[in-house]
């Protein structure tokens, strides 16, 4: 496998908001640790969600034509469960993205200690590509460790992506097709566990930041919207299937929508232009 090191990271604190408000919701600064794509991005939130629905307008990044996320988020608790072991399921397109198209499909987590870690794909240079990404704190600055196009992953198949704390507190990054591992990456850290709720608080001066979800996050597309729905099938934690969620709109197009279904263990974001 291949290593990297981790800082150290600093006090860690965890903070919920209830929801029966507004929100405004912004993001997070990033230093970019991977030159030519930006990363999967943190969304801050500045205030208190609204029913299990939220949407804010945002400005897109420079160079970018959008910035918007669809999808599902865990709901809000004091005490929240924890899991080592965190995967979902997803079947890439019957087709290739367009060339100029970026976009990324995730699942996402902050972990104790305080680093946002997310396994998919992207839309990417005309292919599909397996995203992974680390984070660490430096002052109040997140740093992504990130890579958007790890590997090119095939048309029209389903794919296991996988997220696990081991227990000597290295976070392990996997992707299965069927039984068969095809990819893997280790960084050395201390966590112990991630934490399966819909905020994370990093301490005293730190922006409050959502946390378990499962999301498209879109930068570039030919059209307003990808060509293709995401269906996250079977998300995972250690006791099984997780089913709690709510719906997570940020700034995305009229008519983007997300199934949810407890019964048959999905996520499923439905995109107009597909």
């Amino acid at each position: 496998m291949n290593k990297s090191k981790i800082k150290s990271l600093q006090f860690i604190g965890l903070v919920g908001i209830l929801f029966g408000a507004q929100i405004a919701l912004a993001f997070v600064l990033p230093v970019q640790a991977n030159i030519g794509h930006p990363p999967p991005t943190a969304m801050e939130v500045q205030g208190q969600l609204s029913g299990n629905t939220f949407r804010v307008e945002s400005t897109p990044p420079p160079g970018f034509s959008a910035h918007w996320y669809q999808g599902s988020i865990a709901p809000w608790s004091l005490f929240p469960p924890t899991s080592t072991y965190l995967s979902t399921s997803i079947k890439t397109p019957n087709g290739a993205p367009g060339s100029t198209e970026f976009y990324y499909v995730l699942l996402s987590c902050f972990n104790d200690i305080g680093s946002y870690c997310q396994i998919g794909f992207a839309a990417v240079d005309g292919h599909w590509g397996i995203t992974w990404c680390w984070t660490e704190w430096s002052g109040y600055t997140m740093i992504y460790n990130y890579d958007a196009d790890a590997y090119t992953l095939s048309q029209n198949t389903q794919y296991n992506f996988i997220m696990y704390i081991a227990g000597d507190g290295d976070l392990e990054f996997s992707v299965y097709q069927g039984r068969t591992e095809i990819w893997d990456r280790s960084v050395n850290m201390d966590a112990d566990y991630f934490l399966l709720t819909s905020t994370y608080w990093h301490g005293w001066g730190y922006p409050t930041l959502a946390c378990f979800t499962n999301y498209e996050e879109i930068y570039d597309t030919d059209a307003e919207t990808p060509d293709f729905n995401f269906k996250f099938q079977y998300t995972t934690w250690t006791s099984g299937y997780w089913d709690s969620w709510n719906v997570l709109d940020v700034n995305s197009p009229p008519d983007c929508t997300t199934l949810i279904s407890t019964a048959s263990h999905y996520v499923w974001v439905i995109n107009p232009d597909a």
